[in-house]
């Protein structure tokens, strides 16, 4: 009985070859992440990622030594002022220290929102494009190669890549159309606000 049905099997295998080989030419794969860095929007929400996050460092290193000024100086002064005088003043700037916590937090959180609002405008965009291809092409699939580290893909057939594709498609069809500025959540409301 067993026999029977590894041959079975079998035969149900070898006339489906042909099926499963015109399937496998209708299959294609992008490299997502590479079609994003090949357009001038993503490269250009980098560079703007990356000035923010330059000018925010700056402005928090400013405050940070401005800060430790203060507590140099302040030890400084440890012997001359009275004790009650010194720990009052050091909670002040411990509490000044939680505040510059606070703004490195919200700046990142900030750089973070910007970053995944541009992503999913910019996935939405190669969605459309990756759709189009494929209907075009009469792909059956179109699947993410992935992450080379851990790949979805273990193997594509030569031919069956339509990144190149897919970054020229999105040249022709988003070029002149800027990408748009996320928009910042607002302050949470507290419970019972309206």
């Amino acid at each position: 009985m067993r026999i029977g049905i590894i041959v079975g099997f079998i035969c149900a295998a070898s006339m489906a070859t042909p099926r499963l080989a015109a399937a496998a030419d209708r299959v294609a794969v992008v490299d997502v992440k590479k079609a994003m860095q090949a357009t001038d929007h993503w490269k250009e929400v980098i560079k703007k990622l990356e000035k923010q996050k330059g000018d925010l460092e700056k402005v928090l290193e400013a405050d940070r030594q401005a800060l430790k000024k203060k507590v140099d100086e302040l030890q400084a002064q440890k012997d001359l002022i009275t004790k009650d005088n010194f720990e009052e003043k050091m909670r002040a700037l411990a509490k000044d220290k939680t505040v510059l916590a606070q703004k490195l937090y919200a700046s990142q959180q900030q750089l973070s929102v910007l970053e995944q609002g541009y992503t999913g405008q910019m996935l939405k965009r190669i969605e459309a494009i990756v759709r189009a291809l494929a209907q075009r092409g009469e792909y059956l699939m179109v699947v993410e190669n992935g992450n080379p580290a851990q790949p979805n893909v273990l193997y594509a057939k030569k031919g069956s890549d339509i990144t190149t594709d897919v970054i020229k498609a999105y040249s022709e069809n988003f070029a002149k159309q800027p990408l748009e500025e996320p928009k910042m959540p607002g302050p949470a409301k507290p419970p019972g606000a309206r």
